[in-house]
This record gives structure tokens, C-alpha cells and sequence, in this order.
């Protein structure tokens, strides 16, 4: 029997005079209490020759307004338009149902940013929202960057690689400052050149100020030695992060020494990206030396930094004291006479060791 999701979609189709996919129908007709999640991705087998169009949203979206059952929906990988998104705003404003939403790696500008934002102001349930990979550029960042210092249901927020310029970056900041309800955020790799002192500063602000955000990614940030230095002494004031993404920075031996430092008392992080940094063996030694005290740590990422078999010797005799480590990245480092079997045996101490 045809859930009234996949019926309404048949109606639809048949009243825009478009042909209704099979594949479409069968995912509709998936939906329930059990499967909420409308998984119609670009990225599935079905749909890699054939993306979803915005025809195609039109109508399900349409379908969708009177659904009790579907409380999310996935079309990632689509390269949806501006007027796929403003269909979805529609939907978004009419359904009290939909609590997620996924539109990553679509086509989504500033129009269809702006058009979501106004959606999801008068939206009472939405919680999540991923833009990852759409060119929202400084029109479309600053629209959802507004978004952020309204009320809204939003917990989590993803912006990365969505071509934010400085003055959303700083928006964004400026806009998490007081909010209360999201608690992971992703501003990973921006559209800037260089982050300037200003926009540290209130990168730095947020970290200090904010005491709802959990997960905070600064990802290909372009944030350097001495701009990683100035948000450690904010962050040191910060007990809700426990996941920092700070992977692909300029990151040197001088800014892994001091988040070693500064790991070596911190008790909230526990989950640290630092993938695709320089912090070298001096950075290594430091995160050793945090590693003996540091109780809190479960994962680490320092895959691509540089680190020979000093910095790795360093990590192994940490080890022996730490009890919390569950988890450490070393892939794309330099042990260029060591097999993965002998590093292996280094850093036999219970944690999991990852090199591919």
C-alpha cells in the first residue's frame, strides 16, 4: 500500500505534467514512523546518472506539507538551484514536522539562503541544517549569519565551504554570541585570503562568551601560530566545547606547542582535529607532554603534520600514563623506515592507531 506521501507525490507529478520516477516513489513510499528521514541524496546509486531536479522538489515538497511521518529530508549531492531552495522554504514554513535538512553540495546562492532564512525564522521545530558546499557567498552568509542572532530551534549548523567572506565570519561571531540553542556549528574554509587580527578577536570573544556551543569547527581557517595562541587564552575560560576542528590551519611548531600547553589542563575537549598543520616533533613532544596529564582526550587527529619517529617515540611514552586516549590520527606523517606493524608496537598502549 502507497504511503500518502508517495500518493500526494503521483498527484503532483501528474498535475505539473512530469514523469514520476519509480526510484522517487519507492523512497516515498519507505516512509514511517520507524524511517522518517527522506533520503533522496544525489550521491545514491539511483540518482548519480540522474539528480533529482527542482521540478521533481516541487513536488515533493508538496507532498510533504501534510506529512505526520517524515521528520527530515536529505538532498545533498543535487546541485539544486535557487528556485529548489525557495520550494523548500515553502515547505518549511507551512510543516511543523521537519526537524532536519540536508542541502549539502547543491547550487544554492544568496536568493535561496535568503529565502530558507526567512523559512526557518517562522519554523518552530527545525534543528538541523546543513548548506556545506553551496556557493552562498557574502549576500547568502550574511542572511544565515543573521539567522543566528534570532531565536530559532537551530542546534546545529553547518556553513562550511560555502564561500563565507569576512564581514559573515564576523556576523556569524558576533550572532552565536548570546544564542542559546546552537550547539555545533561548522565555519570551515571560508572565502578569505588571510584572517585578520579583528576577525580572531572575535572568534575569541565567542569562544569565551558562548556557553552552549559544543562542537566548533575553525577548519581552513588560515588561522596562524599567533592567531591560534590569542583563541587558547579565551578558550582556556570555555567548559561546553569538547569538539575543536582546527585541521587544515597554518599551524606551526609554535601553535602546536601551545595547544600542547594548553591541553595539558584543559578538561572539556575531547575530540581535537588538527589534521594538515606543521606542528612537527617540537608540537608532538608538547602533545606528549599533555597526554600525561591529560585525563579528558579521547580522540586525536595529527595525521599530516610533519612528525618523524622523535615525535612519535614522544606520543608512545605517553601512552603508558594516560588512561583516556582512545583514538589518534598519524596518517601522512614522515616514518618513511618504519612499517605500520612497527609503529604499531610504539604506541601499543590501548589506543587505537590509525595510518590509511
Amino acid at each position: 500500500m502507497a504511503t500518502p506521501e508517495a500518493r500526494d507525490f503521483l498527484n503532483c507529478a501528474q498535475a505539473f505534467n512530469i514523469e514520476p520516477r519509480k526510484e522517487i516513489v519507492d523512497i516515498l513510499n519507505q516512509i514511517s514512523s520507524e524511517s522518517p528521514v527522506l533520503l533522496l541524496n544525489g550521491n545514491r546509486e539511483e540518482f548519480r546518472k540522474s539528480r533529482i531536479t527542482r521540478e521533481e522538489v516541487h513536488a515533493v515538497s508538496l507532498a510533504l506539507k501534510t506529512s505526520t511521518a517524515c521528520t527530515g529530508i536529505d538532498l545533498s549531492y543535487n546541485n539544486l538551484p535557487d528556485a529548489a531552495a525557495a520550494k523548500i522554504a515553502q515547505l518549511l514554513s507551512a510543516s511543523s514536522q521537519i526537524v532536519s535538512l540536508n542541502l549539502a553540495h547543491n547550487s544554492i546562492g544568496a536568493e535561496g539562503t535568503r529565502e530558507l532564512a526567512d523559512a526557518i525564522r517562522i519554523n518552530p521545530v527545525l534543528r538541523t541544517l546543513s548548506l556545506h558546499g553551496n556557493p552562498l557567498g557574502a549576500e547568502g552568509g550574511a542572511a544565515i549569519a543573521a539567522l543566528l542572532g534570532e531565536e530559532s530551534s537551530l542546534e546545529d549548523v553547518d556553513l562550511g565551504n560555502t564561500d563565507l567572506d569576512t564581514n559573515a565570519l564576523v556576523a556569524a561571531a558576533i550572532n552565536l554570541l548570546n544564542n542559546k540553542t546552537v550547539k555545533r556549528i561548522s565555519l570551515e574554509n571560508p572565502r578569505v585570503v588571510k584572517l585578520q587580527d579583528q576577525t580572531v578577536m572575535h572568534f575569541a570573544e565567542l569562544v569565551k562568551q558562548n556557553k552552549t556551543i559544543e562542537r566548533l569547527s575553525l577548519a581552513k581557517n588560515f588561522l596562524s601560530d599567533h592567531a591560534l595562541i590569542v583563541l587558547l587564552q579565551y578558550l582556556a575560560q570555555n567548559t561546553t566545547i569538547s569538539v575543536l576542528e582546527l585541521q587544515g590551519n597554518k599551524i606551526n611548531q609554535d601553535g602546536g606547542v601551545a595547544l600542547g600547553k594548553f591541553l595539558a589542563s584543559n578538561t572539556s575537549i575531547t575530540t581535537l582535529n588538527l589534521a594538515a598543520c606543521r606542528i612537527c616533533d617540537d608540537g608532538a613532544v608538547a602533545f606528549a607532554g599533555a597526554l600525561r596529564s591529560n585525563q579528558t582526550l579521547t580522540e586525536l587527529d595529527l595525521s599530516h603534520n610533519s612528525i618523524t619517529e622523535a615525535g612519535l617515540n614522544a606520543l608512545g611514552e605517553s601512552f603508558k600514563l594516560n588512561t583516556t586516549l582512545r583514538s589518534i590520527r598519524l596518517y601522512g606523517n614522515r616514518y618513511r623506515d618504519l612499517s605500520p606493524e612497527e609503529i604499531a608496537i610504539k604506541l601499543s598502549q590501548g589506543v587505537s592507531v590509525t595510518f590509511v
